[in-house]
């Protein structure tokens, strides 16, 4: 899809809902600002803004047409639990396991993700011995029986931190590479950090170390509480 078009949509949706009250709103009002104001976009840049737009109008469409479904439902007093969507993601946790659906086209597929956190605590370290901390781990597994491809993203929320966000750095770890990032320049969507997006087949199987870590040892580290959470759609 050609950016003109990526902009047209997200504009239709924020016209037809500017009276929308959703946290979607606000986000794609932010992500087209973005989207518009850059210069010299290359396709992939291109890709990721019209997916991301994509999604969050198919959430406010969504969000909308739910709160006119409950309106007209207390105005007729009938009780009816019927939820109908071409695509939807939905997250349930259970203590570490959390399972993502994804339907489309009539098909369903699973993304199971297992998360353990057990040794985890947040230190001091650089880029040169951050092997020796213990990692976060996630695994990742997506069942269906069809033959798709996923996109997946995994998001940080940092719920209470006494020290500088700024010196937080983090390295993922997946099929015997390594990836330094800082926290600081992952972008946020919904108050919470993108720290990971990749794709996988289905059926496969991913194991992922995340080992996060402060930078300063003048930071109060003392208190650090944080959230991980998981989307996907199919490519």
């Amino acid at each position: 899809m050609k950016r003109d078009k990526i902009l047209a949509k997200a504009q239709k949706y924020l016209i037809k809902y500017s009276n929308s009250t959703s946290k979607y709103y606000e986000e794609l009002k932010k992500t087209y600002n973005e989207f518009k104001s850059l210069d010299d976009v290359d396709l992939v840049t291109i890709k990721l803004y019209g997916k991301q737009i994509n999604k969050l109008c198919l959430f406010i469409e969504e969000k909308e047409n739910f709160v006119s479904f409950l309106i007209t439902l207390i105005m007729v007093i009938i009780v009816i639990i019927i939820l109908i969507s071409y695509t939807t993601i939905t997250i349930f946790n259970r203590s570490d396991k959390v399972n993502v659906v994804i339907e489309k086209a009539n098909s369903e597929v699973d993304l199971n993700v297992m998360s353990s956190d057990k040794e985890f605590e947040l230190k001091y370290s650089d880029t040169s011995n951050y092997k020796e901390l213990e990692p976060i781990i996630i695994e990742l597994n997506p069942v269906s029986n069809n033959n798709y491809n996923i996109i997946y993203n995994i998001y940080l929320e940092v719920l209470n931190f006494t020290g500088n966000i700024d010196n937080l750095k983090y390295v993922i770890s997946i099929d015997d590479n390594d990836y330094v990032y800082n926290l600081k320049d992952q972008s946020i969507v919904l108050n919470k950090y993108l720290i990971y997006t990749n794709s996988m087949k289905i059926n496969d199987f991913k194991k992922i170390h995340l080992r996060l870590f402060d930078i300063d040892s003048n930071d109060d580290i003392s208190t650090f509480d944080y959230k991980l959470s998981y989307d996907a759609y199919l490519e």
